[in-house]
């Protein structure tokens, strides 16, 4: 008697209850979902976190490969890296990380319901409605243009009535592994970007959550379903809009983009995808031509204050690398003098200023230099 009791009162509150009625309703516990609620803001969307009782825990993965991480997940790395004087790391402690997410909430004011248990899934036949959840106090009621759930076990597609199917692969030594797989969603409005349960990495998980909101936004302006949504259309984000704010976006050069980059003299390609950045790296002895080089090229114009970087691919030893970069036709020499202590990543060549849209050049050559060469990838940063 008393559950029919708490069952009626717990129906008569929702109902006198008024929903919220936002753009974007993100659920989940994990980075993922905290920075596609970021990404809805920071775009201009009202946007609802809601935040279940129990975290996500997402593995990092071992094995990152610098040029497959993009977008805000670039972004995060960096801001972890800040904070311990690094241009980036991919690695980090639990309160590091928890600071540079409170970061980006308290630049994108994203709204946050903590510590919720789902009640109901309301949707008809084309799309998900509303969803009612509670903190243990009360009854909380929330209507969405669109809805993802960032969570690993798909807790919003579950108890909207999905039915997940198990499956067993071989894990090669002998036993098995068995977890859900992700099933195809018939609403016009509902994403599960990152359920794939032990299978996601974190920097998946939030390349994952990006693209489904950018999938979000898009649906909403041409009024269409997220499956309609063009590839293109999600690239072009990540090329000219990635970090969602409007802000201009990084100028990478790799080795292997022949418009951008020009080679002088005996440089061999190293295939390395793990130390490498991309496919690998141009390589040279200082003493087999002195007028070899390699100029990297931005072929596009700068305007502003822009910080360069030279990538490391691999630890060379002691070993001096020559470089000349030119502000249209100004230039500035550097020598970057390495050691064999230093990891790879990327290195700072200096902060410059182009008081007028020009080209930028960064030239790698071996006079005057020590040891082995490499040429391997440039980056330009805007500074805001």
């Amino acid at each position: 008697m008393r559950l029919i009791f708490i069952l009626l009162l717990t129906v008569h509150y929702c109902f006198g209850q008024k929903a919220q009625q936002v753009d974007v309703v993100i659920y989940g516990a994990n980075v993922g979902a905290q920075l596609a609620a970021h990404a809805a803001k920071i775009a201009g969307k009202k946007t609802l976190l809601i935040v279940p009782q129990s975290a996500d825990e997402l593995p990092i993965s071992k094995q990152l490969v610098r040029h497959e991480v993009k977008g805000l997940a670039w972004d995060f790395y960096r801001k972890l890296g800040q904070k311990t004087g690094q241009f980036d790391v991919f690695e980090a402690a639990a309160g590091v990380k928890k600071q540079v997410i409170e970061a980006y909430q308290k630049q994108s004011e994203f709204l946050v319901w903590e510590g919720m248990q789902l009640q109901e899934v309301q949707q008809n036949e084309s799309q998900l409605l509303q969803v009612s959840v509670s903190d243990g106090k009360g009854i909380r009621i929330v209507k969405a243009k669109q809805f993802i759930d960032c969570s690993v076990h798909a807790d919003l597609l579950t108890k909207a009535g999905y039915q997940m199917t198990s499956l067993v692969e071989d894990d090669g030594m002998g036993g098995s592994t068995k977890h859900l797989q992700k099933p195809a969603i018939k609403w016009t409005n509902t994403q599960a970007p990152i359920f794939m349960l032990s299978q996601v990495f974190e920097s998946d998980a939030i390349l994952a959550s990006q693209t489904a909101v950018i999938r979000s936004l898009d649906a909403m302006q041409k009024g269409i379903s997220v499956a309609n949504v063009k590839e293109d259309d999600i690239q072009r984000y990540y090329s000219f809009n990635p970090l969602m704010d409007g802000s201009r976006p990084d100028l990478l050069i790799d080795d292997s983009n022949k418009s951008m980059v020009e080679v002088i003299g005996p440089w061999k390609k190293v295939a390395d995808k793990v130390n490498g950045y991309g496919e690998g790296y141009l390589s040279t002895f200082s003493n087999d031509d002195l007028g070899a080089r390699v100029r990297f090229n931005s072929r596009t114009p700068l305007k502003g204050v822009y910080q360069a970087y030279y990538f490391l691919p691999t630890s060379m030893g002691n070993t001096t690398v020559q470089l000349e970069v030119y502000v249209g036709r100004t230039k500035f020499p550097v020598a970057l003098k390495l050691t064999q202590e230093m990891k790879t990543g990327w290195l700072p060549l200096g902060t410059y200023t182009f008081s007028d849209p020009v080209t930028a050049d960064v030239l790698v050559y071996t006079k005057n230099a020590k040891g082995l060469i490499v040429a391997d990838a440039v980056l330009w940063v805007h500074q805001k």
